[in-house]
């Protein structure tokens, strides 16, 4: 990233690392030999990598530094998980133990009465959007899915 920016790791004055389920920015700094620069952990579901991003620039715009690099990792599929593994909050154990995507969908009904949908043109819109993004990540190498779904 640095070499097609231009740029080495010299110039750069902070990093942002967005990634699920680690503590620090050590998950950064270590492989890339980082010393005495600060690297922030940033972690917010599926916006993660937005949010690296607009902390990022914050720092920039407010005048902080000067140079800055945003970072996102990680591939769950390689991990040997399936959907986002993350900690249930502490609770007697009765809860059962949902995946964010599962967290998500149960905001469905809402957002459909919200914006007048009914049942089947909601399900219509949500599944245009997952063919629409499988479409865009078959076209990128380096995405997590990289196959087309039929609408």
């Amino acid at each position: 990233a640095m070499a097609s920016a231009g740029s080495d790791a010299d110039r750069v004055d902070a990093y942002w690392l967005g990634t699920m389920g680690n503590l620090s920015g050590l998950t950064l700094s270590e492989p890339l030999k980082i010393r005495y620069k600060p690297v922030s952990h940033v972690e917010n579901y599926c916006a993660t990598g937005s949010e690296a991003i607009r902390n990022a620039a914050y720092a920039v715009a407010s005048g902080a530094y000067d140079c800055v690099m945003a970072i996102g990792v990680e591939k769950l599929k390689d991990s040997g998980f399936s959907g986002l593994v993350v900690t249930p909050p502490p609770g007697d154990g009765t809860a059962p133990a949902m995946t964010a995507p599962a967290q998500f969908s149960l905001l469905a009904p809402a957002y459909f009465q919200k914006y007048g949908l009914d049942e089947a043109t909601g399900k219509e819109v949500l599944s245009r959007i997952a063919f629409k993004n499988h479409a865009n990540g078959a076209k990128n190498p380096k995405a997590q899915f990289r196959k087309e779904v039929p609408l």
